[in-house]
């Protein structure tokens, strides 16, 4: 009976570990970077989701990824879709951002982790698939590679 008592607490015990090994991202950030300084991201993070928002030329954008690694479908136009996923990886979370259209795909993955003083590494790639090629084939190269320097505001 003590065991199975042992065993049942440790198994509860267990998620709320591994969870507890992934950092939180959550907060608003400035880029120190060369190219991008001051430019802000800010990050909420609750109840399985991460949000991330953005400023860019055209207006804010915003994307929600759910950390349990499960597809989400975000809001777009009628001529297109667009999906968002995240995983973990030894303390860096990866997440996918995919946008579909009739004639192409574009993909733009990032990479979030903490150096060693605490400031958030934003690591970018974003490819482009031509709807046409071969779905079996592997995705190109990305086209673009960036990382971006960030500190808490």
């Amino acid at each position: 009976m003590r065991l199975l008592v042992a065993i049942t607490l440790l198994g509860m015990t267990l998620p709320a570990a591994v969870a507890a090994q992934n950092p939180n991202f959550a907060g608003r950030w400035v880029a120190i970077s060369p190219g991008y300084v001051g430019r802000e991201v800010r990050i909420t993070q609750a109840r399985g989701t991460l949000t991330v928002a953005h400023t860019l030329e055209r207006g804010t954008e915003t994307v929600t990824y759910n950390l349990d690694g499960t597809p989400r479908r975000e809001p777009s136009g009628p001529s297109e879709e667009r999906w968002s996923t995240a995983a973990w990886k030894n303390g860096t979370l990866l997440l996918t951002h995919t946008r579909l259209t009739r004639t192409s795909e574009s993909r733009t993955e990032h990479s979030l982790s903490f150096d060693s003083s605490r400031r958030l590494i934003l690591g970018i790639a974003k490819m482009h698939l031509d709807a046409s090629r071969d779905p079996g084939a592997p995705p190109p190269p990305p086209q673009r590679k960036t990382v971006i320097v960030l500190k808490k505001r």
